[in-house]
């Protein structure tokens, strides 16, 4: 009777230390949330390496690849967002390859990753920037500054930049704010395929200010919502290319090429076939 119930002691503890194996297991991959820095990114004025907490607040500023390459991956369900955080602040602004020849590289994947940019982003503001938002995850943004501002995002902002974005994947999707801009005085692109969503609440433009900018929508289910304009080489080169089944749409017009003094302008549309 003894050894019987020594055993089923046993027997019992063992079953417990399993059952808290695999709780253990299971609270691992529901919170195994995921943040890390390489190189140089720069959170509020300070250099930040290696894994960090999620959420993770970035203060007001947030560069990827300052003076030298820099990277920061979000993943599995991670969250990253902008605040103000002295009296002085009055935006909130992300930057991905800053300087000159700097590489910049940021990524946001997977269901529920997010990445708040606050209020204005800029892909490839001197360097050269890559934002990929891919397998279901998220990068929105806060509206208005507190200068009354509206909210914006550009792709290649100034002469030598080069700025890249991708969002694929059913359920990804990039809230840009107000304006979006690619290719302004700087090489911009932007590709939206395999289901991605890019929404913009004003308007867009694709080639201004003697920059380039080139937008590819591919696949049925991706889609640009470009806002109430859609401007395709304004002041600079503009292309569109729109093909298996994707939809860009806007609310009142598109203008293609519109005329300027100081740039020549060129503005290409195309229309793939209906997947």
């Amino acid at each position: 009777m003894l050894h019987a119930a020594t055993n089923g002691v046993w027997i019992e503890c063992l079953l417990r230390t399993l059952v808290a194996s695999v709780l253990m297991v299971l609270a691992g991959k529901v919170n195994a949330q995921s943040i890390v820095a390489d190189g140089q990114v720069f959170a509020n004025g300070s250099m930040i390496a290696g894994s960090q907490p999620s959420p993770f607040d970035a203060g007001s500023s947030l560069i990827v690849g300052g003076s030298a390459q820099g990277s920061l991956a979000i993943s599995d369900g991670g969250s990253v967002f902008l605040t103000l955080n002295t009296p002085f602040d009055t935006t909130k602004t992300s930057r991905i390859g800053f300087s000159n020849g700097v590489i910049g590289n940021m990524i946001v994947t997977g269901q529920n990753s997010t990445f708040n940019f606050g209020n204005n982003i800029i892909i490839g503001y001197f360097g050269t920037g890559t934002l990929t938002v891919e397998d279901g995850a998220h990068v929105i943004n806060d509206g208005p500054a507190l200068t009354g501002d509206s909210a914006f995002s550009v792709i290649g902002a100034n002469a030598g930049s080069i700025g890249t974005v991708n969002v694929r994947g059913a359920g990804s999707s990039w809230m840009t704010g107000s304006q979006l801009m690619v290719g302004d005085a700087g090489t911009g692109t932007l590709n939206i395929s395999d289901g991605g969503s890019v929404t913009t609440e004003s308007g867009s433009s694709i080639g201004s200010q003697g920059g380039s900018g080139t937008v590819l929508v591919s696949g049925l289910g991706s889609i640009w919502y470009a806002g109430n304009v859609l401007i395709v080489g304004g002041a600079g080169d503009g292309t569109l290319n729109i093909t298996d089944g994707a939809r860009v749409n806007t609310v009142s017009q598109t203008v293609i090429g519109q005329s300027a003094s100081a740039f020549e302008s060129e503005a290409t549309i195309m229309q793939g076939p209906v997947g």
